[in-house]
């Protein structure tokens, strides 16, 4: 699954815990949560709170596809 956040100013601690949600249905299920596009702001947050440990993260869509097939 690829999350997508080029498009996107702002997460808030809701978005940030849909996220947490997201990545454990998707490690139960057996699949991988990919990321693209995260501002240099939100790379940082996605660092501290750990959340990079358990996902691929990706500057842009055409690498994370280009990485996955």
């Amino acid at each position: 699954m690829l999350l997508k956040f080029d498009k996107v100013d702002y997460i808030n601690s809701t978005g940030i815990a849909l996220i947490v949600g997201l990545l454990a249905q998707a490690r139960k299920s057996g699949r991988r949560l990919l990321t693209s596009g995260l501002s240099p702001h939100y790379l940082e947050i996605f660092q501290i709170t750990r959340l990079s440990d358990f996902m691929q993260i990706y500057p842009d869509e055409a690498a994370a596809l280009a990485a996955n097939h």
